[in-house]
């Protein structure tokens, strides 16, 4: 319990990568689960000691658990917690229309934050799952290739100017530009959102679409949906082979490699083997102590 303590407070001591302007800790969740098994543990032993009275204790303990989590337990039936249920859609209606026919279908994400500065994102068809993120890329040294493309783009589009966009966005299949709803009522935030909009207005590349519940949108028209490939992928070959590979290397070591025979002696043979073991003089001892050859 103490180790687990200990990983959840040095945990969120360490933040190794930044959402926009916001520097991101390491969740504790793994460190006080270990915290709150060996406090469980160490409860059911202490129980133990007590003998008769354990009983009482745990009752009482099962009492104040269940008042401790009462609150939570009541938001979660009445519906007042903050995990609510969503649509299953991080971007615009009209954009996960668009990714039916075009999975690779590329928008750009722009989020204004409360420093005055510009979060840049790409997300690919119908918007980001969970498992599409990866830990070793968004806590990499420094930004990639691509990444810094991304930047010098939504920098661009983020100023006014004679910029042509067009290059970039075609490298990156990008058909639309969403800009996030404003999260709070901060001043510097809500000045680099209208920036940024007065911007991607006068863009001449880029249609107005709206306003839509994830943000305002706007559509690169010029954007030529990538050929879908008619058959798997290298990548998709090549995990298929792999798990074949795990299977049959599994299957072959599920079979016997040899057939043991076991061969029952007669009485007779067994008593030949016995004299032969143990020589052929034997002595055993009656229930009245007398010894007999």
């Amino acid at each position: 319990g103490l180790g687990g303590l200990a990983t959840a407070v040095i945990a969120v001591h360490f933040e190794p990568a930044t959402s926009g302007a916001t520097a991101v800790a390491i969740w504790p969740g793994g460190g006080l689960s270990l915290y709150w098994a060996g406090l469980l543990g160490a409860a059911v032993v202490g129980m133990n000691a007590l003998g008769r009275a354990a009983a009482v204790v745990g009752l009482v303990v099962l009492a104040g658990a269940a008042v401790v989590i009462a609150p939570v337990v009541s938001g979660i039936v009445t519906g007042g917690g903050q995990v609510i249920a969503g649509d299953g859609r991080t971007l615009p209606a009209i954009v996960a229309a668009e990714a039916v026919a075009d999975p690779g279908l590329g928008t750009l994400v722009l989020r204004a934050q409360a420093d005055g500065s510009l979060a840049a994102s790409v997300e690919r068809g119908s918007g980001d799952r969970l498992d599409d993120f990866s830990t070793l890329a968004l806590t990499r040294p420094a930004a990639s290739a691509e990444q810094s493309a991304i930047a010098e783009l939504a920098g661009n589009l983020a100023s006014r100017g004679g910029y042509h966009p067009a290059p970039l966005l075609d490298q990156f299949g990008l058909e639309f530009v969403v800009l996030a709803p404003q999260v709070g009522t901060d001043a510097a935030t809500a000045a680099i959102r209208d920036r940024v909009s007065e911007a991607l207005d006068a863009q001449a590349a880029l249609e107005p679409v709206g306003e839509t519940e994830r943000g305002s949108l706007w559509r690169y028209s010029a954007h030529q949906p990538a050929v879908a490939s008619s058959g798997p992928s290298s990548l998709a070959v090549g995990i298929l082979a792999g798990q074949a590979a795990v299977f049959v290397f599994t299957l072959l070591l599920a079979l016997p490699t040899d057939r043991r025979r076991r061969r029952v002696a007669d009485g007779a043979q067994a008593d030949d083997d016995a004299e032969d073991a143990f020589g052929s003089d034997s002595f055993e001892t009656d229930e009245f102590g007398d010894d007999r050859d």
